[in-house]
C-alpha cells in the first residue's frame, strides 16, 4: 500500500506512527540496499544503489539543481532530454556530472515486464532484520558465558537469575549500598568477619561458598570474579552439562542466604547439596530426550 500511485516510501510522510518511524530509519536501509534495475518501478532514481552507490552521492553538484529529488528511475528513464531533469541554467560542474549521468542510461534499457531484484547487506537476497539490527546498533562479540546461560537447559528463572549474576545486577548488600539504601549491615552473613557482600564474595570467595562448591568436587579460584570462575569450573567438570551445575549451586547459595536473611533460617552444607541435587532432577525433565541418560550417568557422577 506505501508504492500507491507509483510512489515510493519516502515521498509520503503520512500513514501510521509505526510507519512514520520506519521512514526514519530508510537512509540506513538504503546503505544496506541495492537494486538491479530492470522496470525501474521500485527505485528512486537519485537515492538508491542501482549504481556502486546513490547518484545523489556520486553526483551532489547535479543533484542539488535537480527538479524531483524522489523521482522514480522509470520516471526518470521516459524523459528524451535529461536536461528536462534540472532546474536551468546549472553550474559547469553540475553540466559535467549530467553528462556523465546521461552515458550511464544510455547503457541500461528498462523492460516494464521484469520485476527490479533487490539485494541487501551481503549479498542476500531476502532482508534479514538481524543484520539490519548489528548494523545499526553495533555488534560487540558477547560474552561466552551469555550463551552458555541461555542454552543450557535450566528454567527460564534460573537463567535470568545466571544472567543477573554475570552482569552483577543481584541485589547483593553492595548493590543495595551503592543504590544508597540504609540497612543494619553490608556484611555477608555467612561470615563472622565484616566482609561487604558483593557478588564475587558471596558466590566465590566465602567460606560458605567454597564448601558448597567443594561438596561437589569444585574448587572456585579466590580473588578472581564470576567469568573467571566460570571457566575454571567448567575445565574441571569437563562436561557438557557443566553450566546447569554453575548455575543451580549458584541458585542454591543464594536460596540459603535468602532463607537467612529473611527467615532466620540457617542451611547446612548437606541441606544445600541435597537442594542443589533436587534442583538437577528437576532439570532432567527439560533436557532433550537424546541426552537424558548421559545426563542422568553425570548426575550419579557428581
Amino acid at each position: 500500500m506505501h508504492y500507491k500511485n507509483d510512489k515510493l516510501p519516502g515521498t509520503v510522510k503520512k500513514g501510521s506512527f509505526w510507519w512514520r518511524d520506519v521512514l526514519k530509519l530508510l537512509p540506513q536501509f538504503k546503505q544496506m540496499a541495492s537494486v538491479k534495475m530492470n522496470s525501474g518501478i521500485t527505485c528512486h532514481f537519485w537515492k538508491d544503489s542501482w549504481e556502486s552507490q546513490p547518484l545523489q552521492t556520486q553526483y551532489p553538484q547535479a543533484f542539488s539543481f535537480a527538479r524531483n529529488k524522489n523521482i522514480t528511475a522509470r520516471k526518470a528513464f521516459r524523459f528524451n532530454d535529461i536536461a528536462a531533469m534540472f532546474n536551468l541554467p546549472v553550474s559547469q560542474v553540475a553540466y559535467e556530472q549530467m553528462a556523465s549521468i546521461q552515458q550511464k542510461m544510455e547503457v541500461l534499457q528498462l523492460d516494464d515486464r521484469t520485476k527490479d531484484v533487490w539485494t541487501y547487506q551481503g549479498g542476500a537476497s531476502s532482508f534479514k532484520p538481524g543484520n539490519a539490527y548489528k548494523r545499526l546498533l553495533g555488534h560487540q562479540q558477547s560474552e561466552p558465558a551469555l550463551n552458555w546461560i541461555w542454552k543450557s537447559a535450566c528454567q527460564p528463572k534460573h537463567k535470568v537469575f545466571a544472567w543477573l549474576l554475570l552482569k552483577d545486577r543481584l541485589s547483593t548488600r553492595n548493590i543495595l549500598r551503592r543504590k544508597q539504601m540504609n540497612i543494619a549491615s553490608f556484611n555477608c552473613e555467612f561470615c563472622l568477619q565484616a566482609i561487604e557482600e558483593t557478588v564475587d564474595h558471596l558466590f566465590w570467595h566465602c567460606a560458605f561458598a567454597q564448601q558448597c562448591w567443594g561438596s561437589i568436587g569444585i574448587q572456585t579460584v579466590q580473588g578472581e570474579g564470576t567469568v573467571r570462575n566460570i571457566q575454571a569450573i567448567k575445565d574441571q567438570l569437563h562436561s557438557q552439562f557443566f553450566m546447569i551445575a554453575i548455575i543451580l549451586l549458584c541458585w542454591t547459595i543464594w536460596k540459603a542466604r535468602n532463607e537467612m536473611i529473611f527467615n532466620n533460617n540457617q542451611f547446612s552444607i548437606q541441606e544445600c547439596k541435597e537442594l542443589f541435587f533436587k534442583e538437577l532432577r528437576l532439570v532432567s525433565f527439560r533436557v532433550k530426550q537424546s541426552l537424558s541418560a548421559p545426563f542422568d550417568l553425570w548426575i550419579q557422577n557428581l
